[in-house]
């Protein structure tokens, strides 16, 4: 597919942020492989193999790769969304690619094969890492239907072949975002919002209402996030690291279980939207010791100690009960 040079964003093209690509082979598959105008491999993790555009359109134009791409950078305030075989002559455009289309209002682009859409808005990618995911609906060209979501870290072809609904630039779509990444990705969205959440409070420090804080963390994984046990203890670990002392697995592990008891509204922290769940106090509950608590605690102290440590400590204990 030619490149439509005059339709590309402008906001793009100031940026020295643009590589060529070629289609080589790997592993028996078709690869785009980026390149910068030298003819050395680029890498799209590294800034100093990227190129102005006007350098890469020349070399493009003068033959010998198959397109051009622009680089996402954290540096920069773009986030591109790649809507894979979502289209084909026979079938038309797909509902659910429609629907992401629709809900981002923004610059869009067929993709090299013409079975794609590349969109870019301007928004902050609320994961640590790309993402991408195979989606189960129809097959209905020789590409599996799929999403892609970068931040940075990666290249897109571009083509400038605008769609007849997109916008000449890329649009601030940070809610509408978040939104798609919650809809596709939730879990791990759900999973980083926590860890933001948890490294903006002050660590449970012995002496000082430590066991009120890490009820509190806990509770906001559990029932703030609505996050399950291996989930909620992936946060937790993180948290946990930050107290003086830390708690042990089992004792971090009996919070979350009384947490999933306790009464009170679920996921309300997971469903605030944009970034107006960090303002959102944890709704506390105090945390009540029972028996069965104190006999666990005990058990696993006396775990710990060696066998002779264990006959004095129950000798001491026998003597006490007297």
């Amino acid at each position: 597919m030619e490149v439509q040079a005059s339709n590309i964003p402008a906001v793009l093209k100031e940026r020295k942020q643009w590589v060529l690509w070629a289609e080589e082979v790997r592993d028996g598959k078709p690869t785009k492989v980026p390149y910068n105008r030298g003819g050395f491999r680029a890498s799209s993790t590294d800034a100093g193999t990227w190129d102005t555009f006007e350098s890469v359109l020349i070399k493009y134009e003068m033959g010998g790769y198959a397109g051009i791409g622009f680089v996402f950078s954290k540096d920069d305030p773009f986030c591109g969304i790649d809507l894979d075989g979502c289209y084909s002559k026979s079938a038309g455009m797909q509902s659910w690619a429609t629907d992401v289309i629709r809900s981002l209002d923004t610059y869009g682009e067929w993709s090299p094969s013409g079975t794609g859409v590349k969109l870019i808005v301007e928004g902050h990618f609320p994961l640590e890492k790309g993402k991408n995911k195979k989606l189960d609906y129809p097959k209905v060209c020789d590409k599996s239907c799929g999403i892609e979501i970068y931040g940075s870290d990666r290249f897109f072809c571009i083509t400038g072949r605008r769609g007849k609904s997109s916008h000449c630039e890329p649009q601030p779509r940070q809610l509408q975002l978040e939104q798609l990444c919650m809809k596709y990705f939730g879990q791990e969205l759900t999973i980083e919002r926590a860890k933001k959440y948890l490294a903006a409070m002050e660590p449970a420090v012995s002496g000082s209402n430590g066991s009120r804080q890490t009820c509190k963390a806990v509770l906001a994984v559990v029932k703030g996030f609505g996050l399950a046990d291996t989930s909620a203890m992936q946060v937790l670990r993180e948290f946990n690291a930050r107290c003086q002392p830390p708690w042990s697995d089992r004792e971090i592990e009996r919070r979350i279980h009384w947490a999933q008891k306790q009464g009170g509204a679920v996921g309300y922290l997971r469903d605030a939207k944009g970034e107006e769940y960090q303002k959102i106090p944890v709704q506390e509950i105090e945390y009540k010791t029972g028996v069965g608590d104190a006999i666990e605690v005990c058990l696993e102290a006396m775990s710990m100690l060696e066998a002779s440590q264990r006959k004095v400590v129950l000798a001491a204990i026998q003597a006490s009960v007297r």
